[in-house]
């Protein structure tokens, strides 16, 4: 009698739902990421709500068995040719040390590497969560209208899902017209 109450119990839970993936490209953005689940994101202005420079930050986390956590942060704004000319590999990787001092404690590498289209620079580092150390990723992509940056960390104890999560974020980010058709195979973003 407790099994067939039990099971009828269990047939009236709602079950929760699949995320599907989510691909944050924006109008005025010449790049895209995708998310395991739609992220969250905000509209912001530089100057306030009466900014002429507004553009959206999207921040995504994941937290595994209270063990691991992934988090993402990635911002993309207008930018003109002069930024796109000035902005060498010296200036986008001090861009990305200064943009990272409060969270990066010890860098271990930098790249960079320059496409037809735009260019992208990175750092490696170590960072802090709360009393935990993590590993600290940053990159910002010069395109010729918009810049990119993406801040992913990952913290806590090695946990699988946690590591392909976070590996799957950072490669899904490309240049639009580089990035697959509807019809191709989508990035390996994997629900937790």
């Amino acid at each position: 009698m407790k099994t067939l109450f039990l099971l009828a119990f269990l047939t009236l839970l709602p079950f929760p739902a699949f995320a599907e993936p989510y691909t944050h490209a924006p109008d005025n953005c010449e790049f895209q990421i995708t998310f395991p689940e739609k992220p969250y994101i905000q509209d912001l202005c530089d100057g306030g709500d009466n900014g002429d420079q507004c553009y959206q930050k999207t921040s995504y986390t994941q937290v595994y068995d209270l063990d691991a956590t992934v988090k993402t942060t990635v911002t993309c704004s207008a930018i003109d040719q002069a930024i796109n000319d000035s902005y060498s590999k010296d200036i986008m990787v001090e861009t990305l040390k200064v943009m990272t001092a409060n969270e990066v404690s010890e860098i271990y590498q930098t790249t960079f590497s320059e496409e037809e289209n735009y260019k992208v620079a990175a750092i490696i580092g170590q960072g802090q969560m709360g009393q935990t150390e993590t590993i600290y990723i940053a990159q910002l992509w010069i395109g010729q209208t918009s810049a990119f940056s993406l801040e992913g960390e990952i913290g806590g104890e090695q946990h699988e899902q946690a590591d392909l999560l976070f590996r799957d974020i950072l490669q899904s980010v490309q240049y639009k017209s580089e990035a697959p058709s509807q019809t191709d195979k989508s990035p390996n973003v994997t629900a937790p």
